[in-house]
């Protein structure tokens, strides 16, 4: 079987689409504040970027009564709003990103001075 010009076009066309989507899976999250009002959580995300990025990231993110209505994103659920989002390459647990969040910040009072979070 002979396959046209239109339709080997077509098939990669829609293979490099597909290679140059970004993936993105949960992993697992922490709750770090919780009140009547606001909640702070710290959520790692497995993320793989085309030629760029392959490896976990952290998104800290808030809920109260102001996030209710916001719509889910693709680092966010429905309810929740993203604060910051760093790379957290070789983390093991949300908790072990947390722990070495506070450590950082004890150490240069400014995480982000510091760069990308290193937690081996």
């Amino acid at each position: 079987m002979r396959l046209s010009f239109h339709s080997l076009l077509t098939a990669m066309l829609a293979l490099l689409v597909s290679a140059c989507s970004e993936e993105r899976h949960k992993l697992d999250e922490v709750a770090f504040l919780n009140t009547p009002q606001l909640t702070l959580k710290l959520v790692r995300y497995d993320e793989v970027l085309l030629f760029s990025y392959d490896g976990e990231i952290y998104v800290t993110q808030c809920g109260s009564s102001n996030s209710k209505g916001l719509p889910p994103s693709d680092v966010s659920e429905a309810g929740w709003r993203v604060i910051d989002h760093e790379s957290a390459i070789g983390s093991k647990s949300a908790s072990s990103v947390l722990v070495a969040c506070a450590a950082a910040d004890r150490d240069d009072n400014s995480r982000s001075t510091t760069g990308a979070l290193q937690t081996r």
